[in-house]
């Protein structure tokens, strides 16, 4: 019998070499798959651009990126699946183009709004080269959702700005309760960030040079000090000049706002932290009355009372999770702008579609419209139960038609009248959508002024999220 002791001694080796063999082969693969189309999609993305440059402005059948192989073989099938997108929100009644909205400019934006300046620049860009891609330069719409409602709405505000876009929607962009930046304590707030990034003043030029993210970590470092020291300071927000108009609820508006149409709306619960109760279909109206008076103390008979007359279709702990920060704001900016006699249509929206499906009712969050508005349903889990696909329609439609038009309004969807005094209508959508007069201004006010501020709700998130088990 043969001496199978030498090779038996070198197997383990041996399996190791071909055990990380195996995994450097596979490494290797792994790479060329990511760096080698990461190559090809940036060289014909590059070659689309250069014959977008060669045909601006010369007369053709059929724009050169409506063509299949516009961006070349490898990419046919995505960008098929992008014109057909195209084609979808035309038949929305959107022309087909591409939805570009931020913008820039090259003026002298004095201290404090270089980022609004960035956006001001953009919207320049598009004026000056949208037609390339089928795009109508004298029809664009800004849009922002959060910090990009905030965007629109300084935007709005931002005289390098006028007609440079021709309508606006903002998506939970207003708060109720807000302070604004100065001279003074925008200058604590950049001298205290200075120290943490380890930059001398004179040196200043180098926040240039700094990574995002870093600036951010700086940002979250200092805040918490400077309100320690009884500072309110609000350093994510345009400094109001003669570049930006200032905060348009509080500071007036500007001329030029007031001309264009607007879209402002926000969802039920935004920023609410919905309460760890037991399943809300299975508790008693007394035991959620219990919980209501349990928070609310004394003014909890009103908040129900209001609630039950603005909401009658929804479970009365749903209360408990309203939203009345971002509402209150949106709702005070578009009843002082329907003020103005001859201004343009505001049109005033909440999304308060139940999801059934998930936590025995969860009540519309922060960004939980969008995929209503952009009909993309199909790809978000929370939306899938039945009858998604019809107000899915209504909103996707109201969006195309306002961006197409300035008014939301269509065959698929009952009448949704511009807000006025006279006549302060809200779109509430859910499973039936339509519109309600003046429903909730009681209810918000009051509830807002009970309610902690945005500022304590998000340290409390904050707080939570830090502790330590």
């Amino acid at each position: 019998m043969p001496d199978l002791s030498k090779v038996t001694a070198i197997l383990p080796g041996l399996a190791d070499y071909v055990v990380y063999g195996a995994i450097a082969v596979v490494t290797l693969i792994g790479l060329f798959k990511c760096l080698i189309p990461l190559w090809r999609t940036t060289s014909a993305l590059r070659r689309a651009i250069v014959r977008l440059q060669q045909n601006a402005g010369k007369q053709l059948d059929k724009p050169v990126w409506q063509e299949a192989r516009f961006v070349g073989k490898r990419l046919k099938g995505c960008w098929l699946r992008f014109l057909q997108n195209a084609e979808q929100l035309d038949r929305r009644g959107l022309p087909t183009n591409v939805e570009d909205y931020i913008n820039d400019d090259t003026v002298t934006h004095g201290p404090g709004n270089a980022g609004l300046a960035d956006l001001v620049c953009a919207l320049e860009w598009i004026r000056d080269n949208i037609s390339c891609f089928g795009g109508d330069p004298d029809n664009v719409t800004i849009m922002g959702q959060s910090g990009g409602g905030g965007k629109v709405c300084a935007l709005l505000q931002c005289p390098a700005a006028d007609g440079l876009f021709h309508k606006a929607i903002v998506h939970s962009g207003i708060h109720a309760r807000r302070s604004r930046p100065t001279p003074e304590t925008s200058k604590v707030i950049v001298g205290e960030m200075l120290k943490v990034l380890d930059i001398a003043p004179e040196d200043i030029e180098k926040l240039e040079t700094v990574e995002y993210h870093d600036l951010v970590k700086a940002y979250s470092a200092v805040i918490p000090k400077l309100r320690a020291e009884g500072l309110e300071p609000d350093g994510w927000a345009p400094l109001a000049n003669g570049y930006y108009q200032g905060y348009a609820r509080l500071d007036g508006f500007y001329e030029h706002a007031l001309k264009v149409p607007t879209m402002i709306g926000t969802c039920f619960s935004e920023f609410e932290k919905h309460p760890k109760q037991p399943v809300k279909y299975k508790l008693s109206e007394e035991e959620i009355v219990s919980l209501i008076k349990e928070r609310y103390k004394e003014g909890a008979e009103k908040l129900i009372d209001l609630f039950k007359k603005a909401y009658p279709e929804k479970n009365l702990l749903d209360l408990l999770v309203l939203d009345a920060e971002v509402r209150y704001g949106s709702l005070d900016h578009i009843q002082k702008r329907s003020a103005f006699e001859g201004s343009a249509p505001v049109y005033s929206y909440v999304f308060a579609q139940e999801f059934r499906n998930y936590d025995d009712g969860l009540t519309a969050f922060h960004c939980a419209e969008l995929p209503y508005a952009f009909h993309t349903t199909s790809r978000v889990m929370v939306t899938q139960q039945e009858g998604v696909e019809k107000l899915e329609d209504e909103m996707a439609g109201a969006w195309a038609a306002f961006c197409h038009t300035g008014n939301p309004n269509h065959r698929g969807l009952a009448e949704w009248p511009a807000f006025t005094k006279e006549c302060p209508a809200t779109m509430v959508f859910c499973e039936d959508s339509h519109a309600r007069i003046d429903f909730d201004t009681e209810l918000i006010r009051s509830k807002n002024a009970m309610d902690p501020s945005f500022e304590e709700k998000m340290a409390m998130i904050y707080h939570n999220s830090t502790k330590k088990d």
